[in-house]
């Protein structure tokens, strides 16, 4: 399947990637693929249920960009977590790097799809779109119930009407965000995660002095999250013979 995915895509695989195997024995007989965005305990129980000893994720499996766990041999979280995949006999694979440099970005292309952003984009862009006026918190609203959320958050003013739109998938760090928003063209960021210190200060200074800017979060997991069940179907236009699940990840917290 690994070979097939490098096959499949339209760039180079790169010698240095963090896209490799996390756990488990890659030639294990494949029963079934689930593809998600993090591989937490919840996915792999569900993956389990449905008989799928192969993972395909999007994101760290153990807690940092590296997947190294050198630090983590004594926790009991990590020898629990690594005794359940062993027991089971899982394989899990992340797929990060080449599904973002593949073209078009694999996670783009599913998230604009989910977000019906298409017909809105600026010169064919998975980036920068120009949508009918509405405010920051009409707009927002709309992506709490379109992701069934239990909070979004904002940075700036609610009630402020824009048109221009940038979309920036997972945590491409604040200082990105940041300039995104010095481009005179971009009045709202779509945005997964960031540093409270970078963006949320830049946008809220920006809001105070009058500047027609602010961010809405829609956290990590649901600014990628359509891009992997877009990667399942694409899975499954060149492999056959094995059933293919994407399974949605829950919130990794919860608000009162």
């Amino acid at each position: 399947v690994v070979n097939l995915i490098k096959k499949n895509i339209t760039c180079n695989w790169a010698n240095e990637t963090v896209d490799t195997y996390k756990a488990g024995n890659p030639n294990t007989q494949l029963k079934g693929i689930a593809v998600c965005m993090f591989a937490d305990m919840t996915t792999l129980k569900q993956a389990v249920n449905k008989n799928c000893n192969f993972i395909i994720t999007h994101e760290p499996i153990f807690y940092n960009h590296l997947d190294e766990t050198t630090a983590y041999k004594n926790d009991p979280v990590f020898q629990e977590k690594m005794k359940y995949i062993q027991d089971h006999n899982l394989v899990i694979f992340r797929f990060h790097d080449h599904i973002h440099r593949t073209s078009p970005d694999g996670i783009s292309v599913g998230m604009i799809n989910k977000l019906e952003l298409n017909k809105y984009a600026v010169n064919n862009s998975l980036t920068y779109f120009k949508i009918p006026e509405t405010t920051v918190e009409t707009y927002a609203k709309k992506l709490k119930d379109k992701f069934d959320m239990n909070s979004i958050r904002i940075a700036g003013n609610p009630d402020m009407k824009f048109t221009s739109l940038a979309f920036m998938a997972g945590a491409p760090g604040g200082q990105r965000h940041i300039k995104m928003l010095e481009n005179p063209d971009v009045e709202v960021i779509l945005a997964g995660e960031a540093q409270e210190w970078e963006t949320y200060s830049y946008a809220n200074d920006a809001a105070e002095l009058g500047k027609n800017k602010a961010v809405i979060f829609l956290g990590h997991v649901k600014s990628e999250e359509a891009g992997m069940e877009y990667c399942a179907q694409w899975l499954q236009s060149f492999i056959s013979g094995v059933p293919i699940y994407f399974i949605e990840n829950k919130p990794n917290f919860v608000t009162f």
